[in-house]
């Protein structure tokens, strides 16, 4: 088999698999939509009282 049909082939497979993902990806929406990102949900502090690996509850 010459290169040129490998090419042609490897392309035609590419957007194929490209195409199937970008498919799935429209048809499911994502998890965390509209959510508001988390912020320091897991935030360990050092230095402020409490010692190493204390998590603050100041918010």
């Amino acid at each position: 088999m010459n290169a040129g049909p490998k090419v042609a082939a490897f392309a035609v497979l590419l957007t194929a698999v490209f195409g199937a993902a970008w498919g799935a990806g429209a048809a499911f929406d994502p998890v965390v939509a509209g959510d508001d990102p988390a912020h320091h949900a897991d935030h360990r502090e050092t230095g402020r009282g409490g010692g190493a690996g204390a998590v603050h509850q100041d918010h």
